[in-house]
């Protein structure tokens, strides 16, 4: 079982790339995006966390042989909290995108595919 995961966030602290064991540089996003493919299925677990309370927005879009869309907006702090988990069949080929906007910075995108796993932020 191949599991691939692209941890942003956490400010302050690096973030990782887990596909094959590649790291990334430190990210300053306070949303973390865990996007784990198991027994058949993916699963998408969106995190937040920061260290003075921010407003964050976001929307993931799952395009493939099925869709699905969850947008959502929350205020997150010093507590980590899981925001969303999204699930859905890892039959090929599919998409993710996930876009966020955390309090008055730019917002940011990031897009994971079925070819590889691998998630890369625009």
């Amino acid at each position: 079982m191949t599991a691939r995961r692209l941890q942003l966030g956490l400010i302050g602290i690096a973030a990782t790339l887990a596909v094959s064991g590649t790291a990334m540089p430190k990210s300053p996003h306070a949303l973390s995006l865990d996007v784990s493919r198991r027994a058949g299925q993916v699963v998408i677990t969106l995190t937040g966390r920061s260290a003075q309370r921010l407003a964050v927005h976001y929307t993931i879009d799952v395009s493939g042989r099925s869709t699905t869309r969850h947008a959502g907006r929350s205020a997150v702090g010093p507590e980590s909290q899981t925001l969303s988990v999204v699930r859905f069949a890892d039959q090929a080929p599919w998409q993710v995108r996930f876009d966020a906007t955390e309090g008055d910075d730019r917002p940011y995108t990031i897009r994971c595919t079925s070819d590889d796993g691998a998630c890369t932020e625009d």
